[in-house]
């Protein structure tokens, strides 16, 4: 045990990779207007945030989820009609959260912002239960919350 002391009076220290995205991620994040965005809107918002804080915290074992989901193909772009040389949308009958929802590859490509923005909201949200020693601050006005990638 590295510190017994801080062990069994509850207090913990928070790994310097992990407190320096939280407290970026914090810094960056505003809640939406609307607090029941999900689907594509939710991935935009929590996308928007999390390439602000890949600014701030550059290296870390964290991203390897998105990373991966960056990789993927962009399946939901229009695709050119061989026949014409018209473009049409990939799927004409299906909403784009409908499309995404259904299709696996675009599913992981879209929910890893929302994945790890989850992930963030509970180390938050631990951070608020537990004595930490050395946790970053968060203003007690923020309200962090989970988001859904269903509809």
């Amino acid at each position: 045990i590295a510190d017994p002391h801080n062990t069994f009076s509850g207090k913990t220290q928070m790994e310097p990779k992990r407190r320096a995205v939280v407290s970026s991620y914090a810094n960056h994040f505003s809640p939406p207007e609307d607090r029941c965005i999900h689907g594509v809107e939710a991935s935009a918002h929590t996308g928007a945030v999390i390439d602000k804080v890949r600014v701030d915290v550059r290296d870390t074992p964290f991203y390897g989820q998105l990373d991966l989901a960056a990789l993927l193909p962009d399946r939901d772009r229009p695709e050119k009609d061989k026949s014409t040389s018209n473009s049409r949308p990939f799927r004409l009958t299906l909403s784009q959260d409908e499309y995404i929802y259904h299709d696996p590859i675009a599913r992981v490509k879209f929910s890893s912002s929302i994945q790890f923005h989850n992930f963030v909201v509970k180390l938050i949200n631990r951070l608020k239960k537990y004595q930490v020693i050395d946790a970053p601050e968060i203003a007690e006005d923020k309200e962090f919350f989970s988001y859904s990638f269903g509809f």
